[in-house]
Formats: structure tokens, C-alpha cells, sequence
């Protein structure tokens, strides 16, 4: 349905799930304006190179509202994943069905698509170079800084937080009394590597999901367009702090990642000069306020990528927002008090299940599982149940939950 009386939404943060929310108010009457810290939205994302795996979910979405398509032809499709053990060889375990794929696409790529979608849309105005510092749940509104420091309010009808693990939006909806929320830093971090083959071929398998399981860590690569494999390094704190020189890292692959060697595009010192990236997990007890505010993506239920649902679980939150738009009309407060209802069990599980993860990525072994279509994996991204359902099946006496609770 559209919305009468041209109401105004406010979106703070561009992301894949902004622009995608942009999209679902766009077509439903709404004026929006679109807001992002970036000076250009075709900029990359400063820090934000890590490859994404769009599966069923995801792009179920994206061909909902058209764009999957065009989001299919900047992606590389994944049939498999392919294991690297330490003193083994190379061990190729597809999904589990000929027709069963998920696709890995660089954030940027996926950003620049969508952004391609809501741009032909004149309900919505694009902002860029702005900074979200507050957000005023009882006004309905923004202070905004501009990069040259110019500071301005902005009010809206509605408020969507889209602005990830750090949102602005979700500080102020934190502070309403008796509203629970847990931020958890895992205890290491993420370095991110390029391995090219020669003559502009993969390195390895160019239609898979690569994983080194090494205990107390690993490492994944996901394929690039450009036939490129881009690596994550998933280390706890303590193995992080063995290798703070160039010798040290040298040795640390040379031991644990022989295999890359030969494939690694860059050197040691480049490795080390780039930043540790954390990991992150955010769980908030209400997604929204009234019917004003919303949080949707990461802002509302950001996940540690060990399963790499944080954008399609982001997409899901579009999709659903859609349709309890049209199936409540005008009443905003029941549209988003729904949503409520309907994603937050959804980001608990979805947490829980990327975290359960951990096990296989570095063991190597698949988690509860007598056969590839069985396995956890193959269950959250093929399966077509909910996270929830997943979750009550996987993980024993799972239960939703915010913080650690007795009653569960």
C-alpha cells in the first residue's frame, strides 16, 4: 500500500540494508531521505573489504524487488566449500545438492547495486558526508554533523537506524528504561589478505568457499570477480600478539598456510600495517520506538561473520518490514512493534548459530551433522526454516535471549 500525506523517513547509514529499506519506503509513498558518513556513496567503505556471502536467503530478497539479477552478475557463485587441513589434501564438500549455491560478492559491489536501485527513485534524497550524533526518540530527530562541522537537526515522521554495530540511533533507543542490550567483543580479531594465481587464474577452486581449520584459529577466502580469492585470518588475542614483526608473520604462515604462499599478494610488513579488525556481536532487546523508530541490519542484531548471515539476516529485516507495512497500513506503531516481535528471536538465533559455527571453522569437522545436507551450514542457508527453527534444532535447550538468563 502507499502512505498518504507524503510522510518523511529519515534513513541514517547507506549500507546494503539502508539502501534496501530506502527502497521498501520509497514504494510505499514515503519521502526519504537517505543519510551517510561517506563524502561520496560511490566511495568504498573505509575498512569494509571483507567479501560477503549472499545464500538463498539473501537473494530470495533481492529478486523480490529486482535487483537479484543485477546483483548475480557482480557475484561469483559458490557450490562448495573446499577444506585446507594442515598435513592433508585438499578436501571439496559440496552443499549438498547440484542446485544449491550461495553467492560471494564484496560489500562495495553489493552497496553500488542497490544504490543503482533507490537512485531512480525522486522520493528519495541522498546526503552524504553526514555523521548521526543523536538521535531524539520523543521528537523524532537527528542532530546531524556535516565533515566540515556544520551541525543541523533533522525531523522526520520516521527514523531508520541502518548505521551498523555503532549506531547512533540504537544509543538513544538503549536508554529508554528497562531495555536490555548486550554488545560482546570476541576476543581476537581479523586481518584481511589477496591471493592470486598466475596467468589471472583462482589460486584454488574459483566456485568455493575456502577454510584452513587450525585449532584455536582459521582462515576463509571467499572468490573475487577479478579471479582473485580474498582471505580473512580469524586469530585469537594471544596469536594476534606473537605477531607483531614481519619475521614473526613470515614464520606463522609459512608454518600454519604453506599452501598460500606461493598466492599471497602481499608482503608481510603491508599485512601488518593494515588494522585488526574486531568482531562484533549486538543484541537489543527492542528494535524499534513507537511507531518512529526502527532499527534494521547490523544496527539491530549484528553477528560474528563465522557463517556469514550478517547481510542476508539484514535483508530478511527488509523484506519483513515490507510486509507488515501492507498488512498493518497506516498504523506505524503496529507495523514495527511486529517487527519487533518477528526479528528479534530471528537475530538472537541467527547470533547464536554464527557463534555455534566456530566449532567447524576451526576443527574442520562438520558441527552435528551425518551428511553435507544435514550439516549446520547447509541447514541455515537451504533448508528454508528460520533461524529460530534452526537454532531449536542445533544447539541444545537453545532459547532466545538477549543477556545469560536463569530461565532459559
Amino acid at each position: 500500500m502507499r502512505y498518504p500525506n507524503k510522510k518523511r523517513a529519515a534513513i541514517v547509514g547507506a549500507g546494503p540494508v539502508g539502501c534496501l529499506a530506502a527502497e521498501v519506503l520509497a514504494s510505499r509513498g514515503f519521502r526519504v531521505d537517505l543519510y551517510d558518513k561517506r563524502v561520496a556513496l560511490e566511495q568504498p567503505a573505509s575498512g569494509r573489504s571483507i567479501n560477503l556471502s549472499l545464500n538463498p536467503r539473501g537473494m530470495g530478497v533481492l529478486d523480490r524487488f529486482g535487483t537479484g539479477a543485477a546483483v548475480r552478475e557482480v557475484s561469483v557463485p559458490m557450490v562448495a566449500r573446499a577444506f585446507h587441513p594442515r598435513h592433508h589434501e585438499v578436501s571439496i564438500q559440496p552443499y549438498g545438492k547440484p542446485e544449491w549455491m550461495t553467492y560471494s560478492i564484496t560489500r562495495d559491489a553489493l552497496n553500488q547495486t542497490l544504490l543503482t536501485l533507490v537512485q531512480r527513485r525522486p522520493e528519495v534524497r541522498l546526503h552524504c558526508g553526514y555523521v548521526c550524533l543523536h538521535a531524539d526518540l520523543h521528537q523524532s530527530t537527528l542532530t546531524m554533523r556535516s565533515l566540515d562541522g556544520r551541525v543541523k537537526t533533522v525531523t522526520a515522521d520516521l527514523i531508520i537506524g541502518t548505521d551498523g554495530v555503532a549506531s547512533a540511533v540504537r544509543a538513544a533507543l538503549v536508554r529508554v528504561p528497562r531495555t536490555n542490550f548486550a554488545k560482546i567483543v570476541f576476543p581476537g580479531g581479523y586481518r584481511e589478505l589477496t591471493l592470486r594465481g598466475a596467468a589471472g587464474d583462482f589460486p584454488f577452486c574459483g566456485n568455493a568457499i575456502h577454510i584452513w581449520p587450525r585449532g584455536d584459529f582459521f582462515m576463509v577466502a571467499l572468490p573475487n570477480r577479478d579471479r582473485t580469492l580474498r582471505g580473512t585470518l580469524v586469530l585469537p588475542d594471544d596469536r594476534a600478539r606473537e605477531l607483531r614483526t614481519a619475521a614473526a608473520l613470515d614464520a606463522f604462515l609459512t608454518t600454519y598456510f604453506p599452501d598460500i604462499l606461493p598466492y599471497l599478494a602481499e608482503m608481510a610488513e603491508e599485512l601488518l600495517q593494515r588494522p585488526v579488525g574486531e568482531i562484533v556481536t549486538v543484541r537489543c532487546e527492542v528494535l524499534h520506538y513507537a511507531g518512529s523508530v526502527l532499527l534494521l541490519g547490523d544496527a539491530a542484531h549484528s553477528v560474528v561473520p563465522f557463517m556469514g548471515q550478517g547481510v542476508n539476516l539484514g535483508l530478511e529485516d527488509c523484506a519483513v518490514l515490507a510486509g507488515l507495512l501492507d498488512e498493518h497500513g497506516t498504523d506505524l506503531e503496529q507495523a514495527f512493534a511486529a517487527v519487533t516481535e518477528q526479528r528479534l528471536p530471528e537475530g538472537l538465533a541467527c547470533a547464536d548459530l554464527s557463534e555455534w559455527n566456530y566449532k567447524e571453522l576451526t576443527s574442520g569437522r562438520p558441527v552435528a551433522a551425518a551428511s553435507a545436507e544435514e550439516s549446520l551450514v547447509s541447514q541455515v542457508n537451504f533448508s528454508g526454516l528460520s533461524y529460530r527453527r534452526v537454532a531449536e534444532r542445533a544447539i541444545p535447550h537453545w532459547c532466545p535471549r538477549v543477556v545469560a538468563s536463569a530461565h532459559c
